[in-house]
């Protein structure tokens, strides 16, 4: 009797073990799915993220997400749209790409903080900074799409050959008064070249 409750235990083992591998198998092809890969002929590369089989990203309350929508790279040179998703006015922004020895950032500009006339600043080694010296502040935002919330677009050029690479944000972000916002980074897997 003890060896058939024994053997009964193994096989048990075995299929839930079995079954969680191939889980993690499907979830890994999912997550591949997510990116969606761009080649034209004129030597435009461009990877982004496929909102439409992305999952969304649980978050806290007053939880900023942020991430990078897309890189596209021409001959060398790359344009980043970093995104952020809040649920609370932001005050000011500092974001570094990590790593910081993929890409040399020239400036950045354009997205929702050009839209409000934050000045935006930029260094060589990827950090950067969105500020208003009159109090204008980033406006809620309206939906979830990550491609309707981006911040700015940071201009560069590709200083390190990958394969693939996660990259990442990390944000210290202000809201009203100057105070500390929480952040979300969501890594981004750069095929590079």
């Amino acid at each position: 009797k003890l060896k058939l409750i024994v053997f009964t235990l193994m096989a048990s083992f075995t299929l839930i073990g079995c079954n969680a591998s191939n889980d993690k198998v499907s979830n890994e092809a999912a997550q591949a799915q997510e990116v969606e890969i761009i080649v034209a002929e004129n030597g435009l590369k461009s990877t982004k993220l496929n909102p439409a089989k992305s999952e969304p990203v649980a978050t806290l309350p007053n939880q900023v997400q942020l991430g990078i929508e897309s890189i596209i790279e021409i001959n060398g040179k790359v344009e980043i749209n970093v995104y952020a998703l809040n649920d609370q006015p932001v005050a000011g922004v500092q974001i570094e790409i990590n790593p910081a020895d993929i890409f040399k950032i020239d400036s950045i500009g354009g997205g929702r903080c050009g839209e409000i006339e934050f000045t935006l600043r930029s260094n060589s080694k990827g950090l950067m900074l969105g500020f208003s010296m009159s109090g204008n502040m980033i406006p809620v935002s309206n939906n979830k799409n990550i491609t309707d919330n981006i911040l700015f677009t940071a201009y560069g050029e590709v200083i390190k050959n990958v394969e693939s690479k996660m990259v990442t944000l990390e944000a210290t972000l202000a809201g009203k008064g100057g105070t500390k916002l929480d952040a979300l980074s969501i890594p981004y897997e750069w095929n590079g070249k």
